[in-house]
C-alpha cells in the first residue's frame, strides 16, 4: 500500500521505520544512554502498534 502526499510515496512500511527511529530517539534520550536490544525489539512493536492505529483512524488501511 502506498500513501500519496505533496507528490511523495509512502508506504506502510515506511510509516514504521519512521516511527520506530523517532520512539528510539525519544527513548534514548530519556535514558541516556544507548538501547539494548530488547529495548529496540519493544520500541519496533510499539511504533508498528502506533503508526496502525494513526493510519487506521485516517482511514488509510
Amino acid at each position: 500500500m502506498e500513501i500519496k502526499n505533496s507528490g511523495k510515496k509512502y508506504t506502510v512500511a515506511d510509516i514504521y521505520q519512521e516511527a520506530g527511529k523517532m520512539l528510539k530517539g525519544e527513548l534514548s534520550a530519556l535514558k541516556h544512554q544507548s538501547l539494548s536490544p530488547q529495548d529496540e525489539a519493544k520500541i519496533d512493536k510499539l511504533g508498528k502498534l502506533l503508526s496502525k492505529m494513526v493510519l487506521k483512524e485516517m482511514d488509510l488501511i
